[in-house]
């Protein structure tokens, strides 16, 4: 095995890190369908964020929380 400098080796790693376009294309798929599947798993009847909820008001909300 040769002797690299520290420069050479961090080229050399990062190149081997560096994904395929089959590879970039695959974990694309992977991520969207795994993306897909926690969005309907985790279906979201209250959104919190906004304040709102599905079926009622801000008081409601209070309620349920405490």
């Amino acid at each position: 095995m040769a002797s690299l400098t520290v420069p050479q080796a961090f080229d050399q790693l990062l190149r081997g890190l560096e994904l395929t376009e089959r590879e970039q294309s695959e974990a694309t798929r992977q991520s969207n369908a795994l993306r897909d599947k926690l969005r309907a798993s985790l279906a979201i009847s209250h959104d919190f964020l906004s304040g709102c909820t599905a079926g009622g008001r801000q008081s409601d909300r209070s309620r349920i929380s405490t």
